[in-house]
């Protein structure tokens, strides 16, 4: 079968969506299928790059990324060692001013998914689709969003080749938790979605709760395909290897922050709480944060007074994360803060489960898709909102008890990349008609 996948994040984009397209084109290659990737020409917007991914890891796979900004530099860029492209021009680099100013303005306006400036990677990206169909002649496309992009690529491919279509969501377009459009933004933004993906075959996404939202809208087969981890890439042991000695206990927190949207201020009362308990306390824990857009965290670091205990490490290479989380004795798991809300199952909580470490559910409750998770796979502990029972768990750690961690592997492995790439096409192909 020749599939094509127009998804905007691709790696090298250092981010967890960019892994649920690359999970496809790699184990559905392996598969037989012939594969192209239709993906975006990443700017210093969309993200760091990972310096360390290369393409040779992935033979047979076609991949065309389409250079889409007007402004951009046309000659070739190459990277520096931080991983984003460079240029010699000014003009880059207002660029970028201009593109960043926009997206703030647009977050402060309640503007949601609405005209974002990767939409003008849509036109050159169906011109690129279509001479891709005239060399190998597809039979199924699936596009996964975000951005709204890929499925204006795909919705337009559609309508002048007549392609077979899988509409894939990595989260909700209109109705999202984090990124809300506001009264007349809201309703643009719904009219987008519901003319977007109109004629789309079928739809798949990450969550049981997320699908019945989506089935329930849009009437069309909704099939559940979890995110997940890729046992290939998880750090082997002689790797990992964590220091026999080491002073301290260390747990981990790696990506954003969503302000307003996840718990995290339990945490750093309970910290707080065990500091007067145990006044050396920063030589026995250290708590780190790795990323960029970590919220109100270096507020609540000042705040609490816990500068020596809790640290902000900034941003690595995934590859970099995913050792470092195998190398710590425990990993903090930030859940949504409205309890209403269902289903959000982030990729970094898969890598988590797979990291070998037990997982502090920091506002998870085992009523919901997260915690259950948890739950069922023994990987970790649905904490809440609740101080006490978050100290608790903290005070075990600080004094070398061991946690309860009992993996329960037959759970874990429906969730590799493997399986789920394989979920995935068994799903497409049953719905393709005979």
């Amino acid at each position: 079968m020749n599939i094509l996948i127009i998804s905007y994040e691709f790696p090298p984009l250092n981010t967890i969506g960019a892994q649920r397209p690359y999970s496809w084109a790699k184990y559905w290659s392996r598969m037989g299928h012939t594969v192209c990737v239709l993906t975006a020409q990443k700017q210093k917007i969309d993200g760091l790059l990972d310096p360390t991914f290369s393409f040779d890891a992935m033979p047979g796979v076609t991949i065309k990324a389409v250079p889409y900004w007007p402004f951009s530099q046309k000659s070739p860029q190459r990277n520096d060692q931080s991983g984003f492209p460079t240029s010699k021009q000014s003009a880059a680099s207002l660029t970028l001013q201009a593109k960043q100013l926009i997206k703030a303005l647009r977050q402060r306006l309640g503007m949601g998914a609405v005209l974002s400036f990767r939409n003008f990677w849509i036109k050159p990206a169906i011109k690129q689709g279509m001479l891709l169909h005239q060399q190998y002649r597809f039979d199924v496309m699936v596009s996964t969003y975000g951005p709204p992009a890929s499925h204006h690529v795909a919705k337009h491919l559609k309508q002048q080749l007549g392609l077979f279509w899988v509409a894939d969501y990595r989260d909700l377009w209109a109705g999202t938790h984090y990124q809300n459009a506001q009264g007349f933004f809201d309703r643009l933004q719904i009219a987008e979605e519901n003319r977007t993906v109109a004629s789309a075959d079928i739809m798949t996404i990450v969550s049981d709760p997320l699908r019945r939202e989506l089935a329930a809208r849009f009437h069309k087969p909704t099939f559940t395909v979890e995110n997940g981890c890729d046992t290939e890439e998880t750090p082997r042991p002689s790797i990992a290897e964590v220091p026999e000695h080491r002073a301290r206990v260390k747990l981990l927190y790696t990506g954003k922050v969503r302000v307003g949207k996840q718990v995290v201020q339990p945490l750093f009362e309970a910290l707080a709480g065990l500091r007067c308990q145990y006044p050396n306390l920063a030589d026995k824990l250290e708590v780190l944060f790795y990323g960029t857009e970590l919220g109100e965290v270096p507020r609540f670091i000042e705040e609490y007074k816990l500068p020596a205990v809790v640290k902000v490490m900034g941003i690595v290479p995934r590859s970099q994360s995913l050792v470092l989380q195998s190398q710590a004795d425990g990993l903090i798991f930030l859940d949504w803060k409205d309890t209403n809300v269902d289903g959000i199952l982030t990729g970094k909580l898969f890598e988590y489960l797979y990291s070998g470490n037990p997982i502090l559910g920091i506002g998870s409750y085992d009523r919901l898709a997260p915690g259950k998770l948890l739950k069922e796979s023994g990987c970790g502990f649905c904490l809440g909102d609740d101080v006490h029972k978050i100290s608790k768990i903290l005070e075990l750690l600080v004094n070398r008890r061991s946690l309860p961690f009992n993996p329960n592997t037959e759970v874990l492995s429906c969730y590799s990349r493997k399986a789920l790439a394989e979920k995935m096409i068994s799903r497409i192909i049953d719905a393709l008609p005979a």
